[in-house]
């Protein structure tokens, strides 16, 4: 009977294994006039169109287009999905109306095979005025233009236009795109308008400058002070307008001699006064076409007892000073400063008879408030009496109204509003900054425009503005982005250094811009030199182009550095080799973090990871892996094999396949080591033993992570030996905690949780359904209880919110990261 029984299980095992040989292969191949497409790239102008994609498969078939950056859907096709056969899909392609290149990836999938077509666009040629058109007083001025561009171009100021129109040199620190223009005063009484003319290329823009005219006129003097006894007044007067004149209502003043040119001397009699009161009067001078236009004469004549003030008011600043008052009078006078400000107020000198100007010392002000008092000058011997009043502004004022400001790696203007009440004193700590102008809009507030020169460098900078007024200081901060890197495409050579620029620390790290300067990395690394302690970040998207990459570190040569994906991509990557496979071959010590690897070839017989192959004492995160990885043990989408390092943030979607030791994140997580906040959507396949959704061969931890691939055990892999949703084996000491992993029929059937544990390991995990619901309501970390799989997965990070855990998205059912922290 026994004998029956293994027959039987023979027979069945060869009948699948038959079944299994016997299915087609997906084929994508491309049609006539289509190669180029998939060998290069399909291009596009920048007016946009359409193309014919032409391709033949043997199976259904669906094409994806990729997200672009920005979330628009400039690339669309006819048709994202079909049965086998000969296919033509057309590539429809919007005008690019932005002033960079662009690019968007086709895919075509038909079963497993995958297969890419490039769509690029050119970007659309610009010269763009941030205005045309400038208003300008007859007064004139300085007016500023920046000009956008991404070609080449040429000011052009008519020869009509040069007699009052001008360019200014650009100030340092003013970015070439500011262009400033000088206009002259006009002395035209009409309106006058000028162009300027921009000219790029097939491209020319017009400036329009309107400047006002209008009458002009200008009395030598606008105010007469007449003693009583009278006189003959003479006061000259410049016009470009005829002009009349509009005389007061009065009887004490005629007109002596009247004449109507442009310029010259008018006469007028004031007769003698003999009231006991002061009088005056206006004469005012107007244009006949527009009244707007004005000057006024006024003449005041005194009484025959007088005491007559410049002025009968005067503000002084905080700091105090010396007041000269200006006084005409024809009799004997006294003076007194009022009682409030006697101790502030202090005369200079005490004679009181007949003198014309009197001098007053002002004491500084410290006390943080304004101030006011009255001087009051008598008539000895009659009731005549002036009172001038002294106001004093409080002490200095320094405020910034905003401390930090960015511009954008072009450069341009900067404006800084402060409270200030007097011109601060500035100094910049970096040459490509300068003062280019200080605004005044009352006594208290001010503008100071900072221009910034074009930063040409990938580093971000700043510069400190740093004011002065008297005994108070402030700072302003301007920080500067660093230029943009393009995305770069291998051609296999080895550039001479392993990065573009930097000093490889955490404020100025080496910025990497080509794959050139990664694979000198790898030469540098597997030559000897660790990098210890030093960062480096990743400035563009990569593409190795299929070419033979080999990867940075192996055992005895480790990088020990910190590298910063900063969020790229990189793809193309063709890795074959024995062991420690990956981006990374072997690291120790290392921080990765924030890179996403892609369409890529990576195979290799032992530690072979989509990021790493070997990890020590290291922290691998925000990382993601698309690759299918294919090998004989240690397999992780993320890493091979680590110890004493921690893995979190990471997620891989690529297909793992291999005989023992293979894991969705990691193959063997070592001794000291965490997993922690990770996900795996990939499936892994024709795996013998110690094989989980997130960890292979589990020694360490594994917290807050969940599994929704598909776990396929090899054919001579019986369902109750070493493989588990999470976790193949899980040794002692070690604990599975929060972590749950997708099993609804037909999916994972017949895998539990871990499959196989020794005695002191910790497991609190339970399974979910394709709706994201748990198999059983669960205390959360926190004291929540929940059964949806999302709820769980952030339960626990709002209590570890002081960490660098990333939230999970809401409006999924088996989530993704919402963002990075």
């Amino acid at each position: 009977m026994k004998h029956f029984y293994v027959c039987l299980a023979v027979l069945v095992t060869c009948i699948l294994t038959a079944c299994s040989e016997g299915e087609v292969a997906p084929e994508i191949l491309p049609g006539a006039g289509s190669e180029i497409y998939f060998e290069d790239a399909m291009n596009f102008g920048s007016d946009g169109g359409n193309k014919s994609l032409h391709f033949s498969t043997n199976k259904d078939w669906t094409i994806y287009v990729a997200n672009t950056v920005n979330g628009s859907r400039w690339c669309t096709v006819s048709q994202t999905s079909g049965q086998a056969g000969d296919i033509s899909v057309q590539v429809y392609v919007e005008a690019n109306e932005g002033y960079d290149d662009r690019n968007v990836v086709l895919t075509i999938q038909v079963g497993e095979l995958m297969k890419t077509v490039v769509v690029t666009q050119k970007q659309k040629d610009a010269l763009t005025l941030t205005t045309d058109r400038f208003e300008v007083g007859q007064e004139g001025g300085t007016i500023h233009v920046e000009v956008k561009s991404n070609i080449s171009y040429e000011v052009v100021i008519p020869d009509e236009y040069k007699g009052w129109i001008s360019q200014k040199d650009a100030g340092r620190g003013l970015s070439s795109s500011i262009l400033s223009f000088e206009i002259a005063a006009s002395e035209e009484y009409e309106k006058r308008e000028g162009k300027i003319m921009i000219h790029g290329g097939a491209v020319t823009e017009v400036i329009n400058v309107y400047q006002t005219g209008g009458g002009i006129i200008l009395l030598t003097e606008s105010d007469v002070c007449v003693s009583d006894r009278g006189e003959i007044v003479a006061v000259e007067i410049k016009s470009n307008c005829e002009f009349e004149v509009k005389m007061p209502d009065v009887d004490w003043i005629t007109v002596a001699n009247a004449r109507s040119v442009s310029s010259h001397t008018l006469y007028y009699t004031v007769s003698p006064n003999e009231t006991y009161d002061g009088r005056e009067a206006e004469i005012v001078f107007l244009d006949k076409k527009n009244s707007n236009v004005s000057d006024t004469l006024c003449i005041r004549q005194v009484q025959k007892d007088a005491i007559l003030l410049s002025e009968n008011e005067y503000s002084i600043s905080a700091d105090g000073g010396t007041l000269d008052i200006v006084l005409q009078t024809n009799i004997e006078y006294s003076y007194s400063v009022s009682e409030i400000a006697s101790d502030w107020i202090v005369a200079n000198q005490s004679r009181s008879l007949r003198k014309e100007i009197l001098s007053f010392s002002i004491k500084e002000n410290a006390t943080g408030y304004n101030r006011e008092g009255t001087i009051v000058f008598n008539g000895i011997s009659s009731g005549v009496s002036e009172i001038v009043t002294i106001k004093q502004m409080q002490s200095n004022v320094l405020v910034v109204n905003q401390k930090e400001y960015r511009i954008g790696s072009q450069g341009g203007l900067v404006n800084i509003d402060v409270q200030v009440n007097r011109i601060p004193e500035t100094s910049l700590s970096e040459t490509w900054a300068s003062v280019s102008n200080i605004v005044t809009y009352d006594k208290n507030n001010k503008r100071i425009i900072v221009g910034i020169d074009p930063n040409i460098s990938f580093q971000k900078r700043t510069v400190i503005l740093s004011l002065k007024n008297k005994n108070l200081t402030a700072e302003v901060v301007i920080a500067q982005n660093g230029s943009n890197a393009n995305d770069d495409i291998w051609n296999g050579d080895i550039a001479t250094m392993a990065y573009a620029e930097g000093k490889g620390t955490e404020d100025n790290p080496y910025l990497i811009t080509q794959c050139s300067q990664m694979a000198k990395l790898a030469q540098d690394v597997n030559s000897g030199k660790t990098y210890k302690g030093c960062y480096f970040k990743l400035l563009a998207n990569l593409n190795f182009n299929n070419l033979v990459y080999t990867p940075i570190g192996q055992e005895g040569r480790a990088f020990s550095a910190n590298w910063d994906g900063n969020g790229k991509m990189i793809i193309g990557l063709n890795i074959s080799q024995d062991k420690n496979v990956g981006l990374f071959g072997y690291i120790d010590g290392s921080t990765i973090k924030g890179v996403s690897v892609s369409q890529s070839t990576i195979i290799g017989k032992e530690k072979i990871g989509g990021i790493v192959g070997y990890a020590k004492s290291s922290r691998i995160y925000n990382c993601s892996n698309e690759v299918e990885l294919i090998s004989g043990s240690h397999v992780g989408g993320i890493a091979g094999c680590i110890d004493a390092s921690k893995i979190f943030n990471c997620c891989n979607r690529g297909k793992l396949s291999g005989d023992d030791c293979v894991g969705g994140i990691v193959g063997r997580n070592g001794e000291g080591s965490e997993i922690w906040n990770s996900y795996n959507k990939g499936s892994i396949r024709e795996v013998w033993s110690s094989s989980g959704g997130i960890v292979g061969y589990n020694c360490g931890e594994i917290v807050n992570c969940y599994n929704s691939g598909t776990i396929k055990l090899s054919n001579l892999n019986p369902p109750f030996l070493t493989v588990g949703g999470i976790a193949g084996y899980n040794h002692t000491g070690t604990y599975i905690v929060y972590c749950y992993y997708l099993k609804q029929a037909p999916v994972n059937m017949e895998i539990n949780l871990v499959g196989d544990l020794d005695w002191g390991t910790c497991i609190d995990c339970c399974t979910f359904n394709g709706s994201g619901e748990l198999s059983e309501t669960i205390l959360c970390d926190g004291g929540q209880y929940t059964s949806i799989l999302k709820d769980a997965l952030n339960y626990f990070i709002l209590v570890h919110e002081d960490e660098d855990y990333n939230y999970w998205r809401t409006d999924m059912a088996w989530p993704d990261f919402v963002s990075e922290k």
